[in-house]
């Protein structure tokens, strides 16, 4: 299960929560001057839904890090493993896996080498995505995919777009507003979730190698 039936009388990693206030900044095209950007505009987004990207261990202290729940990007109907279950791209998966069929077939098997190495081994796709399996407390919306339009209230974070928030009830995980708690990962659904966080966040550039 993705979801456990019985929820905490506390926050934690991975939660769902009712969306809250999240700053979005973005500079502009003009010459930015060493702390001091020429053009720049500060908003603020109000996602219907986020998730508590804070480890458990860690909530507290009237601060959260948030990422807002989005609708599924389209890229994932591309690839007809994917669209079948789109929460798979939250785990390892093997190359052909996550390599529409035809660009597969169509590699060589030089390319496939040089790529993904050889033998195969599992690894993640799409590094910053995590999709979060549809539930009755999610609302519908209409998917637009390569087999036509459906009606889901499946959603997805995006690790580009953790957001902090601050706020004074938030004492720790247990000693916060619950009414804002909607749903809560199991157990091995929030491993996975930590382990992709963990893994999007460690990688080590090439130019780092040592």
């Amino acid at each position: 299960m993705f979801y456990e039936q019985s929820q905490e009388q506390a926050l934690r990693f991975g939660d769902v929560v009712w969306g809250f206030p999240l700053p979005a900044s973005q500079v502009g095209r003009g010459t930015i001057l060493p702390g001091h950007p020429e053009k720049y505009s500060i908003g603020v987004t109000s996602p219907s839904h986020a998730a508590i990207m804070t480890p458990c261990c860690s909530i507290g202290g009237r601060t959260l890090a948030l990422c807002p729940l989005m609708q599924v990007d389209p890229v994932l109907g591309r690839n007809p493993y994917l669209a079948e279950d789109f929460t798979r791209v939250n785990g390892p998966l093997m190359p052909q896996q996550f390599v529409p069929p035809e660009a597969w077939e169509e590699m060589s098997d030089e390319v496939k080498q040089e790529r993904f190495g050889f033998p195969y081994a599992p690894s993640y796709a799409l590094l910053h995505y995590f999709v979060y399996a549809g539930h009755d407390l999610l609302p519908k919306y209409v998917f637009h995919g390569k087999q036509g339009d459906i009606q889901t209230n499946l959603y997805m974070v995006d690790f580009r777009r953790i957001s902090p928030l601050d706020w004074d009830k938030i004492l720790d995980a247990k000693r916060a507003p619950m009414e804002v708690k909607v749903l809560q990962l199991t157990i091995e659904t929030r491993k996975q979730l930590r382990d992709k966080l963990a893994y999007y966040f460690a990688r080590v550039p090439d130019e780092d190698q040592v």
